[in-house]
């Protein structure tokens, strides 16, 4: 990054795409999801690129009911004019098949690359600390 403007509107723009994902994931949008992902992400069994992610995600995201994810404390490095890593906390309170709920605890650890003028993910990879069921369910 050349200046300290650049370089402030990188971050900012890196830590929106943690908020479009989670928005995402939460209203169950997933191809908006993958969109933010670079175009040749690779995503685990079911392939590369954003379509394979795209089903990777709709097939598990199908197992639960309603979330709501929080994310803060996100730490973003900036390590050339096209490469970011990063960590950002997620709290995600989510709904389990049983109609019951969950809490879980945990952060992502992100890697960053800029294409075409737009910053996407290039891998995430999320580490749970902790979850807790309550013991209520949804009326």
């Amino acid at each position: 990054m050349k200046t300290s403007v650049e370089r402030a509107a990188a971050i900012v723009e890196i830590q929106q795409l943690a908020a479009r994902y989670s928005l995402g994931v939460d209203s169950r949008d997933m191809e908006a999801v993958a969109s933010l992902y670079v175009d040749d992400v690779h995503a685990g069994r079911a392939g590369r690129g954003r379509d394979a992610l795209q089903q990777r995600y709709e097939e598990n995201d199908s197992q639960f009911g309603r979330s709501v994810s929080t994310v803060t404390n996100h730490v973003v490095d900036i390590v050339d004019d096209a490469h970011a890593t990063g960590v950002v906390y997620l709290r995600m309170d989510q709904q389990i098949e049983d109609g019951s709920w969950a809490t879980l605890v945990g952060a992502y650890f992100d890697q960053y690359e800029r294409r075409g003028g737009q910053w996407y993910f290039a891998q995430r990879e999320l580490v749970w600390w902790f979850r807790t069921n309550r013991s209520h369910r949804q009326v």
